[in-house]
Order: structure tokens, then C-alpha cells, then sequence
């Protein structure tokens, strides 16, 4: 899951990253999926995706994995001295996903992130951001509760607890353009497009956040 966010949070500080994985081009067929649960023989839970469900495609699919890691390594977000993480065949898959599917607008809403990261910065050089600062914006895209406590920084054990794992430096630059990213209206505005795309794949069956968002990250584990 780190490699995604970290790869998210890439493509915000530079979204040429998408330009990079459509090059391949990524390829995801969709498919029409419903899941079904039952306990003690009674159907408990039903859920049919007709709209983002599908399949990967091997090549692509590993293609879409290397062209992002070449990319991050030839042009990184932030300074690192191990470069990149190894790229999982997860993330290559889901922007194989987010990427071939028009509805959910990802470069758009790529695009809007980006906006709000560019107006945070105010000054402040990437140069000077921690090995895990690219993540971190990754996780506040897809993450709505910690991003409503990020924009509203009071002390925050769930904050805290981030900022630990992350290894963010709220004393260093990165920490108000951290908080302002979290604020800003387009930040908002490219998180509830993604998050509420029908039958999107932020739904019922997330797994991509780092706080636990009830009633959609119970079957994170399928």
C-alpha cells in the first residue's frame, strides 16, 4: 500500500507521471462482479459492480509497473538515497484502473491536486522534504477524515500517530504546506470527485487509507 501512496503522491507533485504510465498504454477490461456474503447460510451482503470492476492484463500490467518506477527514479519527487520503492503489481493495477476508466477522471482530478499541492508550496523547496513527504499527500488524496484533520491542525492523536509513521517533520517547510495541501477547496474538490464515483472503486471495498473509514473498509481484505 505504501508504494500507491507514494505513487499517488508523485503523480500530484508531478503529473507527468500519468503521462509517462498512459504511454504504455495501461489496459484494465472491465467486467461486470457482484459479491456475495452469507453467515449461517443467510445471504448477509450483496454488492454488484457493473461500472469499475475488471481484470488486468499481464503485460500492460507490468509495463505500467516499470514505466513508473523508471519515472520515479529518473525524476524524484524528493530527495531519497534508496530511490523509489519497488512498485507492487497493486499499484500498477490500480492506475492501470483509475486511468482507463472515463468516469472517474482521474487526470482531472490529478490535476486539481496538484493545484491545490503548487498554492501550498509558497515558497518552499521539495529539496528540503522528507524520503516519505510524496506518500503522505498520496494518503490525504484518498483519506477524507485525515485530511479534515490535517486542515484543521489542533493536536490530533490520529495526526500524531500519521506523522510518526510517515516520518514528516512538522518542525521542517513540509509541515504547513502539509496543512494548506489539506485545506485547500481543490484538494476537496478532486477527493469528493474520486471518493463518490458510483460503484467507484472507493466503495464498499476500499482498502487505500491510512484512518479506517467505517462502512467502506470492513472488506479491505476480500
Amino acid at each position: 500500500m505504501y508504494d500507491f501512496w507514494f505513487t499517488l503522491g508523485s503523480a500530484i507533485m508531478n503529473p507527468a507521471l500519468l503521462d509517462a504510465i498512459n504511454a504504455v498504454p495501461p489496459v484494465f477490461n472491465l467486467v461486470d462482479r457482484t459479491i456475495t456474503e452469507t453467515v449461517g447460510g443467510k445471504q448477509t451482503f450483496k454488492y454488484a459492480n457493473k461500472t469499475t470492476a475488471g481484470l488486468l492484463d499481464q503485460e500492460s500490467t507490468c509495463l505500467v509497473r516499470d514505466a513508473i518506477w523508471n519515472f520515479l527514479s529518473k525524476n524524484p519527487a524528493v530527495p531519497s538515497k534508496s530511490g523509489p520503492p519497488p512498485i507492487s503489481i497493486y499499484t500498477a493495477g490500480k492506475f492501470c484502473q483509475l486511468l482507463t476508466i472515463p468516469m472517474i477522471s482521474f487526470a482531472v482530478n490529478v490535476g486539481l491536486a496538484n493545484t491545490a499541492y503548487t498554492d501550498s508550496l509558497k515558497g518552499a523547496l521539495p529539496g528540503a522534504f522528507s524520503e516519505r513527504f510524496p506518500a503522505y499527500l498520496g494518503v490525504c488524496l484518498v483519506d477524507t477524515t485525515l485530511q479534515a484533520k490535517l486542515a484543521a491542525p489542533p493536536p490530533d492523536v490520529d495526526v500524531d500517530n500519521s506523522v510518526a509513521q510517515f516520518g514528516i517533520d512538522k518542525g521542517g517547510t513540509e509541515w504547513p504546506v502539509i496543512t494548506g495541501f489539506a485545506a485547500d477547496p481543490n484538494l476537496a474538490k478532486a477527493t469528493g470527485s474520486l471518493l463518490n464515483v458510483p460503484n467507484g472503486p472507493w466503495l464498499k471495498t476500499c482498502d487505500d487509507q491510512f484512518l479506517f473509514w467505517e462502512a467502506n473498509n470492513e472488506r479491505a481484505i476480500l
